[in-house]
């Protein structure tokens, strides 16, 4: 969780700097979970976290590539910040609902790094784009040859 907070705080932090990029860190609120998992991470383990859960050797070759591209191409930070969304977003439903009933938390207690606004909508567009591929008539047999 740590390693996710240093992540996204690097790549939101790199994106907020580049004015290009500032309409679409608008239209998109919950695109970055920073603050969230910080505020998780301080009920788990204190206000000494970062102290304690220091961000993996990949983790920071990850955001010394981000500053990289901030400073060469910055439109490049997009692809970066969807992936980690849709990375957060789809397995943090799973993490959350698996935290809460292990750990017996309240409804919101600890999972804020997992609390979406547009959550409904997320699921809308997946159902949709898992129609489309469904509707796909292409036949295996050659493909398992």
């Amino acid at each position: 969780m740590s390693n996710v907070n240093a992540l996204d705080a690097a790549l939101a932090g790199a994106v907020n700097k580049e004015p290009a990029l500032q309409p679409f860190a608008s239209l998109l609120p919950d695109l970055y979970r920073h603050e969230a998992f910080a505020t998780d991470l301080e009920l788990f383990l204190g206000k000494d976290w970062r102290a304690a859960c220091p961000p993996s050797p990949q983790v920071l070759k990850y955001t010394q590539h981000l500053a990289q591209l901030a400073a060469e191409q910055p439109t490049l930070l997009l692809a970066h910040s969807f992936t980690q969304h849709l990375a957060v977003l789809s397995g943090g439903q799973i993490i959350k609902r698996a935290a809460r009933k292990k750990l017996r938390l309240a409804e919101q207690e600890g999972t804020a790094a997992y609390e979406y606004k547009m959550v409904a909508e997320h699921k809308a567009a997946f159902a949709f784009n898992n129609d489309i591929i469904s509707s796909f008539r292409i036949g295996w047999g050659p493909f398992l040859k």
